[in-house]
């Protein structure tokens, strides 16, 4: 071959120059479109934008309230049989007078006085039993003259008047513990563990029954029932003395505070103590419903954050502007400083803008 034959034309060259640059650009515009960043990307949006809207915000978290009567001074009972009535239930305000507990379908009623009954009162018995019992004569209104220690023919005529008017035999006379006298009247009280019906008593106190020593008579009560909450760590990490707690006890709803806050234990849970607002009892009138043996757990929540409302944006749409306030970003552009009513739940309300005006939140 010769050369002339074998050499590249001039024409030949620039096509190929022509080729090999399409080729090129060809193979880099590839590179770029698989490899590069799509050109779209480059100019994408890093927020989404969330209108303010009408809302509200509060943090609560749910525990259960401890409701516990303290131990108080036991009356024992001083009669023995069967119980064969009970005339309180749970926790009760008593006054001279009123019935108590029958035994024998004896009735044994409340009376003020220091002594207890110890022996049957008949006539011609003296001493300070007897002006108990004339004392309690002159409270429901069946003697006017004075307590003189003296059972005598008219305290007699008296005692048998009070027996009609409870249904009974009028015999003039006051057997062991019909009377069951109470240091402090009017008082609350709770009926003792043995005092529940077809139960058998007797005036030794206290009796045992299942292998636990029990009550067979009155109780005397506080009150009212202390509550309180148990405090996992990562509770008692966020609850604080002053937060308010809502229990839901029956068909009512109590509001107390947290008072105190103990140091954890060796299990590491600390307990509040609460207490009712401005000196009020937590349960008011309804006291006497909470059981009085053991402990009582009530559905309760310690509010956290109180309920606020108003306009509702995401917390991650706050900022902190220059001067160092919060502040949002309007998606128009400039930001609006906004004061934080309250937050909870990855919400928050704010006042300083206007309903509908959409905010940024920066996109993770």
């Amino acid at each position: 071959m010769s050369y002339w034959t074998s050499r590249p034309t001039m024409p030949a060259i620039v096509v190929g120059c022509l080729v090999a640059v399409v080729v090129g650009s060809v193979l880099g515009w590839s590179f770029r479109t698989i490899y590069g960043p799509p050109k779209e990307l480059r100019g994408e949006q890093k927020f989404a934008t969330v209108k303010a809207v009408q809302g509200e915000v509060q943090k609560v978290i749910r525990l259960s309230v401890s409701a516990t009567w303290s131990d108080g001074a036991a009356i024992p009972n001083q009669r023995s049989g069967t119980v064969t009535k009970v005339h309180i239930n749970g926790v009760q305000r008593v006054e001279s007078g009123d019935l108590l507990y029958d035994v024998d379908q004896i009735p044994v009623v409340a009376a003020e006085g220091a002594v207890p009954a110890f022996r049957d009162l008949v006539r011609g018995s003296k001493g300070a039993d007897v002006e108990q019992l004339q004392t309690f004569l002159t409270s429901v209104g069946l003697r006017t003259g004075p307590a003189n220690g003296e059972l005598d023919g008219v305290t007699t005529r008296q005692v048998s008047a009070w027996h009609r008017s409870l249904g009974q035999e009028p015999t003039g006379e006051v057997l062991r513990g019909e009377l069951l006298f109470i240091p402090k009247l009017p008082a609350k009280v709770a009926l003792g563990g043995l005092i529940t019906v077809a139960s058998a008593v007797a005036t030794s106190s206290p009796q045992v029954e299942g292998g636990i020593e029990a009550v067979s008579g009155l109780i005397m009560m506080p009150s009212r029932p202390t509550f309180s909450i148990t405090l996992p760590p990562e509770q008692a990490r966020i609850v604080a003395v002053g937060m308010e707690v809502v229990m839901h006890f029956a068909d009512r709803d109590w509001k107390a505070t947290v008072e105190k806050i103990s140091t954890p234990s060796s299990d590491n849970n600390a307990v509040a103590t609460l207490i009712g607002g401005k000196g009020e009892t937590i349960c008011g009138t309804q006291c006497g419903k909470v059981p009085v043996e053991g402990v009582t757990g009530i559905d309760g929540e310690i509010v956290i954050v109180p309920r606020a409302a108003g306009l509702v944006v995401p917390t991650a749409a706050l900022v902190v502007d220059p001067t160092g306030l919060a502040a949002v970003t309007l998606d128009t552009g400039p930001q609006v400083k906004v004061v934080v009513k309250a937050s909870a739940g990855g919400r928050a309300v704010v006042t300083g803008i206007k309903p509908g005006d959409a905010v940024r939140v920066p996109l993770s």
